[in-house]
């Protein structure tokens, strides 16, 4: 008696799940191989449909007179429609990732596994009843809201920290170059004004000599004009 698929899947689901590789390997994983498997079969089945007899069925008047042309074309054709959707195939899986996505999430379950496997193991050793998790779909929007936003909220906490710790270290610096040119202005003003009371300093001395020499030669005059209007 055959096994039913929903049996197979049953007894698939109990085994234990074998080594998931890296994520980021391209090495086939269980549901890698699964999938490539999945879309070998379904491209097969699809070439099975260009059969010979449904494409010579399209063009009545060759396959009655040329069926030796007609059967060599339906080869090149089937044989080139096959290159050519392997190839396009290939290239999205390359492109999309499929394979480290997929064994990403054959992590993904055996690491749940083992966290279930753990935490039945560890119920059993203390005597206590292991509290079966609510399914998702019987959560409310708001739980499965934050289950699926925290992770993006968490990064972009991470991120945008440390992001402000960054400019938090730029204004710290900005704020040090800016008291350093802070000082060095001051400095510059204290020369300057130093420089400004030496030259008005020198000013005032330069004008009092010659004020005292104005002052000289003032009275030298009148003491020469008085010699000179003296009664003899």
């Amino acid at each position: 008696m055959e096994m039913s698929a929903t049996e197979a899947l049953r007894q698939q689901s109990t085994s234990p799940p074998p080594e998931p590789p890296p994520a980021s390997s391209n090495i086939r994983g269980r549901r890698a191989e699964a999938f490539e498997k999945l879309l070998d079969n379904a491209l097969e089945a699809t070439f099975a449909k260009v059969s010979y007899d449904n494409f010579s069925a399209c063009f009545p008047t060759w396959a009655a007179y040329k069926a030796r042309t007609l059967a060599d074309f339906h080869g090149k054709f089937v044989g080139r429609l096959r290159t050519t959707c392997n190839e396009n195939f290939e290239s999205i899986i390359e492109d999309r990732k499929v394979v480290p996505t997929l064994n990403s999430l054959d992590n993904l379950i055996a690491d749940a596994i083992a966290r279930k496997e753990a935490a039945e193991a560890e119920a059993s050793a203390s005597g206590n009843l292991i509290k079966t998790p609510s399914p998702p779909h019987s959560w409310p929007a708001d739980a499965l809201f934050a289950a699926h936003l925290a992770p993006f909220l968490t990064q972009q906490t991470s991120t945008l920290g440390g992001q402000l710790s960054s400019v938090e270290e730029q204004n710290i610096s900005l704020a040090e170059t800016v008291a350093q040119q802070n000082r060095e202005i001051d400095m510059l003003v204290g020369n300057l004004e130093t420089v400004i009371r030496d030259l008005e300093a020198a000013a005032a001395l330069a004008q009092g000599t010659e004020l005292q020499g104005l002052s000289q030669e003032t009275r030298d005059m009148s003491n020469e004009l008085h010699a000179n209007h003296a009664p003899t």
